[in-house]
């Protein structure tokens, strides 16, 4: 069946999906019902209703036409397949329209665009022009350089002074995995590194498969503690691009994270969450699993910028007395495992029904930090956070609150609590 009509049978037929599928629509997207789909946006930007009956009024010279779509049987809780499919048409037209290729259909368009991105890249490096410098210029060059030494072997700081301390901040090229159980806090821990990230200058992408772009900065307003309107004013001045999208795959991320990064710049990369990301295809989900983690590495290394992925832990700890979470937990931990730079574990003692540490201290707003996996640190390391009913708020958890923005990590008589 044509995708374009199975996209316009659900827009016919179910008025409760438009104001989720409209932003996903162009009307270059179509080929053959292009005009019909113009007609069908202007429709919707001018808060029209949209059916078969209200349609035919505009395009009366369409009777039969609209009549046919309508009777198609297009299953619409399937509406978001039907678009990516389209997406996936369209695409192939516009190869085919620059490139001449016309691709067979077990060949994935985004593979190529991802290839032919690629080689423009190298084929710009190649022809850009090496100019031969005076022996002045390198020597004030270096010493410059050997000014900013210090500085700038810090990375993108994080919201813990401890975890500063061991990582010297999210470094370069460095994969990390975030990985905790269901409601444990993985998307606010990352919210609280995006926040700092940006507090400090950095251009941050945030790729989302579970929330809402309105959810997630809700989330950052929230944090800060001060009037929505003064948060939102000083969110707007961050460098933060969200991708707001389900079922998204490699392709998307990379493709993405590689214009941001030739166009604005990119400093970290954040993705939520691993688990619900469209796979490759392969033998089995593991592999998939590790051809994603793979290609993550390499795109930070070849953007050379931190790439955080969270991730979902199996229920094995569950059936374990104690509560420390382990490698083995991630699942389809194997290549995880081995091309992650840093793997962190939080948990959160209350919801687990520890309601009091070993000192006696409550656990209501206490996450702990585990560090099992630290490429170029000191690992395993256990470090106390608390947040509080903030949705986003992190800090050490032995500092005043009134410090909580504090990471410079000389505050006087800082440790951290064992637990």
């Amino acid at each position: 069946m044509n995708n374009e009509k199975l996209v316009l049978s659900c827009i016919l037929n179910n008025q409760g999906i438009h104001d989720i599928i409209f932003p996903e629509l162009k009307q270059e997207y179509f080929a053959t019902d292009r005009e019909l789909m113009a007609k069908v946006l202007d429709m919707y930007r001018k808060s029209k209703a949209i059916d078969a009956y209200t349609l035919i009024d505009e395009c009366p010279d369409k009777i039969s036409e609209i009549l046919h779509i309508q009777t198609i049987v297009a299953h619409t809780h399937n509406f978001m397949d039907y678009v990516y499919r389209l997406k996936d048409d369209y695409l192939r037209r516009q190869i085919r329209l620059y490139f001449g290729t016309e691709l067979g259909i077990n060949d994935d368009p985004y593979d190529y665009m991802a290839d032919k991105l690629k080689e423009l890249s190298d084929i710009q490096e190649s022809i850009t022009p090496h100019i031969h410098r005076g022996l002045l210029e390198i020597i004030t060059e270096t010493i410059n350089e050997l000014d900013r030494s210090m500085a700038e072997s810090f990375g993108i700081p994080t919201p813990l002074t401890k975890l500063n301390d061991l990582t010297n901040g999210w470094q370069p090229a460095d994969l990390i995995i975030l990985a905790g159980r269901p409601s444990r806090g993985k998307t606010a821990f990352a919210l609280a590194n995006v926040r700092t990230a940006c507090e400090a200058g950095k251009r941050v992408a945030v790729f989302s498969l579970e929330m809402k772009d309105t959810q997630l900065m809700k989330r950052l307003i929230w944090s800060m503690d001060i009037g929505y309107e003064e948060a939102g004013g000083r969110i707007s001045r961050w460098n933060l691009d969200i991708f707001e999208k389900g079922g998204i795959d490699m392709n998307y991320v990379i493709g993405n994270s590689r214009l941001l990064k030739r166009l604005k710049g990119l400093d970290m990369i954040v993705i939520d969450y691993l688990g619900l990301m469209k796979l490759p295809k392969a033998e089995n989900r593991a592999y998939s699993i590790g051809e994603c983690t793979r290609a993550l590495k390499a795109l930070s290394k070849e953007l050379n910028i931190p790439v955080m992925l969270l991730a979902q832990l199996n229920r094995d700890i569950d059936k374990r007395t104690g509560r420390k979470h382990e490698l083995s937990d991630l699942r389809e931990s194997g290549d995880i495992e081995q091309d992650a730079d840093v793997i962190i574990f939080i948990s959160r003692p209350w919801m687990d029904g520890v309601t009091e540490d070993k000192d006696g201290l409550s656990t209501e707003f206490l996450s702990v930090i585990q560090i099992e996996k630290n490429r170029n640190g000191k690992a395993p390391v256990t470090i106390k956070a608390r947040n509080n009913e903030r949705v986003n708020f992190y800090m050490d958890w032995d500092l005043p609150e009134k410090n909580y923005m504090d990471n410079s990590g000389d505050q006087p008589g800082h440790k951290i609590i064992p637990f």
